[in-house]
């Protein structure tokens, strides 16, 4: 439930305010009558069912004069609320191909949200926590504003050549996080960075339930430590997987219930991506 305040010039006789919400969903209304020499109204709205929306709150000052077919409205204000409830959508893109040590590792990430994405923490999970530890350092970007497109790097210096996890955490204006993983490989430092390693893979998938694409369906290749969350239709992408059998594990809540589900894939000694469905229940 939540509190608007407007303040009031008054003038002579009595006051009345309506306030109310609306949206395509459903409509609150609150009622406040006050007296001289009252300065100031407030009104507790219940937003209901709404969530994940922005809606309108709009507040009507009316004055009651000795006469009521002289009343008449005095004033009337409205103001645009967001009622975020949802993490924000989250794709991450690095390199496909190893990098030298000591050059720096790109990664930019597309974030989608209702209240704006505020902050993006990026960086290397070290320890496999999925979660920044306080060695681990993550860059921090801030947007007070909200933004949808993010770049950055990654110093590689003090990394020995090897398969590394990058994480990024997306967090909207009204605290909520989202978090997402992708593999990146270094080189050692000697001649230029090898080409795509030909022993590894993409898998590209979709979560279903009945038929239909499921979002925010977080989705683990069993046996790599590689995690990622579908998006809006759905899709999910893990990058440079070596070839072999994995299990895809899919968990999360859609229509309002906690879903699960699994499937099995196999990436044959081939380039192209390898596409699978995975169905939760």
């Amino acid at each position: 439930m939540e509190t608007a305040s407007w303040p009031a010039r008054r003038r002579s006789g009595s006051s009345q305010t309506a306030a109310k919400t609306s949206s395509s969903t459903s409509l609150s209304r609150a009622v406040c009558s006050e007296s001289p020499p009252a300065s100031a109204i407030s009104a507790r709205l219940d937003p209901g069912g709404l969530r994940n929306v922005a809606v309108d709150i709009l507040a009507q000052l009316s004055l009651r004069t000795i006469s009521p077919a002289a009343d008449r409205s005095a004033a009337e204000a409205a103001v645009r609320v967001i009622l975020d409830g949802a993490a924000p959508e989250l794709r991450v893109t690095v390199p496909d191909h190893p990098v030298a040590k000591g050059s720096p590792i790109s990664v930019s990430a597309e974030t989608q949200d209702l209240s704006g994405v505020e902050k993006l923490e990026v960086g290397f999970d070290l320890d496999g926590s999925s979660d920044f530890e306080e060695k681990e350092a993550p860059k921090v970007l801030q947007q007070p504003g909200g933004a949808e497109s993010w770049t950055t790097s990654l110093p590689t210096e003090n990394l020995e050549p090897g398969r590394y996890r990058v994480m990024v955490r997306a967090t909207d204006r009204v605290g909520l996080s989202r978090s997402e993983f992708q593999q990146v490989s270094i080189a050692p430092p000697s001649g230029l960075a090898k080409p795509a390693d030909k022993t590894t893979s993409t898998i590209r998938g979709t979560v279903v339930l009945v038929d239909r694409p499921a979002a925010g369906i977080t989705v683990q290749l069993e046996g790599t430590g590689l995690e990622t969350v579908s998006d809006s239709a759905g899709r999910f992408v893990f990058s440079k997987v070596p070839h072999g059998s994995y299990k895809l594990r899919a968990k999360g809540i859609a229509l309002n219930k906690f879903r699960e589900g699994s499937a099995q894939i196999t990436l044959p000694a081939a380039t192209e991506p390898a596409e699978i469905v995975v169905p939760v229940r």
